[in-house]
């Protein structure tokens, strides 16, 4: 999913537990497990900071942490919060949400993210895959990814080796560049060695007529 489409999938979604949930997503790349189960409590206003750890629940290989939101978004939560009616960030008719995978999809659907068969082609999972991508495309470290959208390194590593094959170009330049500093030609041109080759040639031909000639 491109930045432009995840533009209209917010743009297209009608209501507001589900406009509030893809901007958390797009914003921290969070599983939507983890987006579902943040508390207000967890809320760090003064840091704009979210913790999506639960601490009445234990860890597992599905990662959770701690993630920092931009100005935009923490204006959105002050503003869900002063409606909200739970402790859960996202809820719907003042109960929380266990599921949004329908009301995810009718966004989708909105936004004309579907496919030749007129089913959505995106989902919660792809929209973290999505926000891992940008980052890569922006030249951000795996480890930085990583950490912010809390997913293990091996899965950061192949989407960024998909969407930034170039991403080791620096790693090309620094040893170019401690080898031979500003030097444009390290060694000689395919030409000048060509040329170089055959006067060596025609001098050696010439050496050898010289003998024969004795």
């Amino acid at each position: 999913m491109s930045r432009e489409e995840g533009r209209d999938l917010l743009d297209a979604a009608h209501t507001y537990h589900v406009k509030l949930f893809i901007l958390i997503g797009l914003t921290t790349g969070q599983r939507a497990g983890a987006i579902l189960d943040l508390t207000w409590d967890r809320v760090m206003w003064d840091s704009s900071v979210l913790d999506f750890r639960n601490p009445e629940k234990g860890e597992n290989r599905k990662r959770r942490g701690v993630c920092p939101v931009d100005s935009r978004t923490i204006a959105a939560l002050q503003e869900a919060r002063q409606i909200a009616k739970t402790d859960r960030v996202i809820e719907f008719n003042g109960a929380p949400v266990g599921s949004i995978k329908k009301a995810f999809a009718r966004a989708a659907l909105a936004a004309g993210l579907v496919d030749d068969g007129g089913r959505a082609t995106v989902s919660p999972h792809i929209m973290k895959h999505s926000v891992i991508s940008w980052l890569a495309m922006d030249g951000w470290t795996v480890d930085a990814i990583s950490d912010f959208t809390s997913t293990d390194e091996k899965t950061v590593k192949r989407i960024y080796r998909k969407v930034n094959p170039g991403y080791l170009r620096d790693l090309a330049e620094s040893l170019g560049n401690g080898l031979w500093g500003g030097s444009d030609a390290p060694i000689q041109s395919a030409g000048e060695d060509l040329c170089q080759h055959r006067w060596h040639k025609s001098e050696q031909k010439g050496r050898s007529k010289k003998t024969v000639s004795h």
